[in-house]
């Protein structure tokens, strides 16, 4: 299954100007690859991912889109498809059903590759810095304990804003050892 980067989302969203998507959100944690996801219908996918990244501890991931001039009666019919499997609102458990029909009917656009840290992305997560910078997540709670990052502290969780990151390292995979 491919995953659609937040970048290539918000070059989907101008794209489609005018037509409503149902997105399949997905959470993961490091340990758990297959986290429960969020069908959801929206007229805007940009600012419903943004919200996603910024009100959850976890990695998120968005697999895919059905794009639709009605997205409240496609989201309806989903939710009543997956009843069985809902955890709670609009989050479900990763059925197999569920999978099958994101990979089967869900777009998954050839959309180039942006940059991971385009600052229209927002706050990025411990998880998501780590996996963007390629180094491990206690590599980047090391370097937020001696400093050598900017974060932020959102209740117990700890956000990141690409560009400060960028500039603390000064453009490198990580702070000096010097």
């Amino acid at each position: 299954m491919q995953i659609l980067t937040f970048a290539a989302a918000r070059q989907l969203g101008e794209a489609t100007t005018g037509s409503g998507f149902v997105s399949f959100i997905q959470c993961r944690t490091a340990e758990n690859r297959s986290g429960p996801i969020r069908i959801a219908a929206t007229r805007s996918l940009v600012p419903q991912l943004q919200a996603a990244v910024a009100n959850n501890p976890y990695l998120v991931y968005l697999l895919g889109v059905i794009v639709t001039d009605r997205p409240d009666v496609v989201e309806r019919e989903l939710h009543q498809r997956f009843a069985p499997h809902r955890i709670r609102g609009e989050w479900f458990r990763p059925h197999p059903d569920l999978l099958t029909l994101v990979q089967e009917r869900a777009q998954r656009l050839a959309v180039p590759q942006l940059d991971p840290f385009d600052p229209a992305l927002g706050h990025l997560s411990v998880e998501q810095l780590a996996e963007t910078l390629r180094v491990s997540v206690p590599t980047i709670r090391r370097w937020v304990h001696a400093g050598a990052i900017p974060h932020k502290r959102v209740g117990k969780h700890i956000r990141f804003m690409p560009d400060d990151v960028l500039r603390a390292l000064g453009r490198q995979k990580g702070p000096s050892s010097s």
